[in-house]
């Protein structure tokens, strides 16, 4: 217990797992500088609520969060990217787009995971967003099923007379 002590001490409060910089100030004007004065301090509880208990817990040495050797495989993927300059080009946009798809399923492949869900998403250069989903009968993560798919939700989506920054998919 006296080794945890001495560490937390020497441990800046903004440097502890979980403490923002909003956090941080909060903090600070309560007078808690380091680890240890987190972990000690009966004001937390007020001001952070159960996460504060839960980073008080946690400083204490309980461990409360669980922790795995072995890499969980993700339920959902997701990519996207936005644009060097606002676009409307068809052409680029679709194969900008495209790519990532090709990108997501290799992803898909990698983990040994299939998508019964394709969700395809444009953005706007005023962050107006049109989005279409298509729910898969059998899940997949090959290419050559998902791109037809791609290329209705495409028609769904895209807007000529609109500017572009960004595009996107979603797997579940």
């Amino acid at each position: 217990q006296q080794d945890i002590s001495s560490f937390l001490r020497q441990v800046p409060i903004g440097d502890v797992p979980g403490v923002g910089s909003n956090t941080e100030a909060l903090l600070k004007k309560f007078g808690l500088e380091t680890a240890l004065d987190l972990a000690a301090s009966e004001q937390i509880p007020k001001l952070l609520g159960k996460r504060g208990v839960f980073l008080q817990e946690e400083l204490s040495g309980s461990s409360l969060s669980r922790v795995s050797t072995e890499a969980e495989r993700p339920k959902s993927m997701s990519a996207s990217r936005t644009f060097a300059d606002f676009t409307s080009d068809e052409h680029f946009i679709f194969s900008f787009s495209s790519e990532l798809l090709r990108k997501l399923c290799f992803r898909l492949r990698e983990h040994g995971r299939k998508t019964s869900h394709l969700y395809f998403f444009l953005t706007t250069k005023n962050f107006k967003t049109a989005e279409a989903v298509y729910r898969l009968e059998t899940p997949s993560d090959d290419d050559t099923v998902l791109f037809p798919i791609f290329q209705k939700l495409w028609k769904q989506c895209f807007n000529p007379a609109l500017l572009y920054r960004k595009s996107g998919f979603a797997f579940s």
